[in-house]
């Protein structure tokens, strides 16, 4: 069995449909007593060798923020090593109406497909001056959990009293 990296599987991936890329669901918090944001990242079936988390400068916004990048594989994936197992071959990505169409599978009222499979990116913002080392970062049952310090944010008067009236 071969175990491929990050990068070659990426590439692969975006060879099966180069347009399309998941934004994972996200809930933030902020804490005001600890000055402290929060963000709970939905990854339903992502292994941490699938995942890369990275402090980065995105040069098209021109924002520090955090990358959340990497990819979840159907259980019968053709990757052998990667995230599952269950088989050597796949038919292409479709779902399940379109599948009975090519011939693969059951027909679409036997067979469900909600999840979703491929490459995942979503970018959370953070203070120019947050370092590495300040972020806090763990994946558990499934779900990414990020902190880090903030100060509160700044409101500015002039929109909130156009508000008012």
């Amino acid at each position: 069995m071969s175990h491929l990296t990050f990068e070659p599987i990426i590439r692969s991936l975006r060879t099966l449909s180069p347009y399309y890329i998941n934004i994972p669901r996200m809930d933030t918090d902020y804490d005001a007593e600890r000055g402290v944001v929060w963000a709970f990242v939905e990854l339903p079936g992502v292994h941490r060798e699938n995942l890369k988390v990275i402090l980065a400068n995105d040069p098209i916004i021109g924002q520090r923020g955090i990358q959340i990048w990497g990819f979840t594989l159907p259980p019968d994936s053709q990757f052998a090593g990667v995230s599952s197992n269950y088989g050597d071959s796949m038919a292409p990505m479709t779902d399940p109406s379109m599948s009975l169409a090519f011939g693969y599978g059951t027909p679409p009222n036997l067979t469900l497909h909600e999840r979703k499979y491929g490459e995942f990116f979503r970018f959370l913002p953070v203070p120019t001056m947050t370092k590495a080392r300040e972020i806090y970062v763990e994946l558990n049952a499934g779900v990414l959990t990020i902190s880090f310090i903030c100060q509160k944010p700044m409101i500015n008067k002039r929109i909130s009293e156009s508000l008012r009236n």
